[in-house]
Parts: C-alpha cells; structure tokens; sequence
C-alpha cells in the first residue's frame, strides 16, 4: 500500500494525465526494491537464484495481467448473432464495422485510417461509425433503429402543417 500511496502523492492533477502511470511506476520500483532486498539477504545464495526470484516476481505480474485481460476475449470475438446482423446490415455500415474492428481480415484500422479508406475525413468517419454501431444494437435488441424509423414513418421528409387551422376543407 505504500507504493500506492507514493504513486499517488507524486501524481500531479494541475498537469492533467493519468494517476495509472504515476501509480504504476511507484508499484514496479516497490516490487524491485522488495527483489533486490531479498537477493540482498540470502547473500549465499547464488547469482542464479536471486535471478530466479526477480523472473519469478515479474512472472507473477504477467500471470495477474493474462488473468485480468482473459475475460476480455469473450468481448473481442465476434458473437454468432452480431455476424446475423452485420449480415443483415447495408453494406456501407457493415464494412464502416467491419474494417474499424478488423473483422473482415485485415488489422483494425484507427479512425484516421478508416477516414482515408472511405475518403473522408475522420470526423465523418466517426459518425458513420457510430451511426452503424447504433444500427447493430438496435438490430441485436429486435428493434428498429432510429435511422429506420426516419424513413419508414413519413418517407424521409416532414410533414408539411396544415394552414388556417379549421382542418383541410375549410
């Protein structure tokens, strides 16, 4: 808890940034101070074996990572309705989700990218990403999405109010 503490204190909030970083390089020199203290106590013990204690914590550290990311592999991998309605979807939106996640074959693109792909720019791209996003969760809940119900209900344009106000025949 100390090193939390010290990544805490040294963390600047006028500067802005992240308190992980601050955090987590108190906790890393925490962790090496406690290596080096317990290589430096068994000073019999051989070069080899105050090695295997430094190998041993960092493999910890990566043991905890690897459990804390697996979780997370559940979300990544593309769900078997999600490929129901990329299917379903146009195919503009479809390939603005595809290529954004990487689903289609090739590495996920930024937004940057995406924008350069469809010849935009990225402020565009952003939209038409999260246009598509709310087409496909509103797909998997079953229901139509607000762009649909746009043009389904008055055919795309607004309704024009009637004058005088005593109804159409007056």
């Amino acid at each position: 808890m100390g090193a939390l503490s010290e990544g805490v204190n040294q963390f600047e909030a006028a500067k802005g940034g992240r308190l992980a970083a601050p955090a987590g390089l108190a906790l890393n020199r925490a962790i090496t101070r406690v290596a080096r203290s317990i290589a430096g106590a068994e000073k019999s013990v051989a070069a080899g074996k105050a090695r295997a204690v430094a190998r041993a914590s960092m493999e910890m550290q990566i043991g905890a990572w690897e459990r804390a990311v697996d979780p997370w592999q559940r979300e990544i991998e593309l769900d078997a309705r999600l490929r129901g309605v990329l299917v379903a979807m146009e195919s503009a939106d479809r390939r603005v989700i595809e290529r954004r996640a990487g689903w289609d074959g090739s590495p996920p693109m930024t937004l940057a990218q995406l924008a350069k792909d469809l010849k935009t720019t990225a402020m565009r791209a952003a939209m038409l990403e999260r246009r598509a996003i709310r087409i496909a969760r509103a797909a998997l809940r079953g229901e139509a999405s607000v762009d649909e119900k746009k043009s389904k209900g008055r055919g795309g344009k607004r309704a024009k109010p009637a004058r005088g106000g005593k109804g159409a025949g007056a």
